[in-house]
This record gives C-alpha cells, structure tokens and sequence, in this order.
C-alpha cells in the first residue's frame, strides 16, 4: 500500500471513530439531570409539577403510590468506545466502552408539590487496560 492510500484509510478511521460516541435520555431532560444548577433548584414543598417540567422535560416515567403520590423518573446514559477498539489488533488489547449513567426520581404530593427526590449515579468501563 503506498503512503498516500495509507494516510487517507487512517484519517478517514480516525474522522469515523471520533463520532462513535452515543448518548440516551429522557427527551428535553437528557444532559440536564447531570448538570447540579438545575438539581439545586428542585426545592422540596416549593417546586411544583409544571416547574419540574419546565427545567427538565417530560418524565420518561411515571407510578403512583397508594396514597396518591406520584413518582416521576428521568434517566441518562452515555456510551462512548475507546478509539482503539477501532485498530486491528491492537483493539483486542487496548479498547474498550465506557457507560456513564444517572437517574433522577421525583415525588410529589396529592397536589402536585415536591415532595421528594433522588439521585443516582453509576458508571462502567469494560474491556480496557489490559495492554
């Protein structure tokens, strides 16, 4: 293979891998239940339903309790692959994912109030470190 071809198959492998990376979450709230500005504002007996909508989005779940309380969940979660996975070979060795989570999950009264709320996070690398 001559230089040149050799140079455009590594810049094109390099332009695919530095997209493959992927994200998933709640529409509208996605990034939004990482960030601690807008966490900060949930305020217990204070926000409401509309205001909770309106900082994160529509909940990707809802239940309810017996007594009337109704639980909404957001979650997120980002994917991304080491580019190394990408090299012959050396991928085998050296790449990998990394899975970055978090969850939201909001309580709020029989009229519409915060009640509660929590937060979760957790994280994951698979297939790294072993070169």
């Amino acid at each position: 293979m001559n230089t040149n071809k050799l140079l455009v198959s590594v810049i094109t492998t390099s332009l695919l891998v530095i997209g493959v990376e992927g994200c998933v979450g709640t529409v509208g709230g996605e990034k939004q239940i990482t960030d601690p500005g807008k966490i900060s504002q949930i305020q217990k007996g204070v926000s409401t339903k509309a205001s909770i909508r309106a900082a994160f989005g529509d909940p990707e779940g809802t239940s309810f309790e017996a007594n009337g309380d109704e639980i909404w969940t957001y979650s997120y979660v980002n994917t991304s692959v080491n580019p190394a996975t990408y090299v012959p070979i050396v991928g085998v060795f050296a790449g990998g994912t990394t899975v970055q989570s978090s969850g939201l999950t909001i309580t709020f009264d029989d009229r519409g109030i915060v009640k509660a709320y929590a937060i979760t996070n957790g994280g994951a690398t698979s297939g790294q470190g072993k070169m």
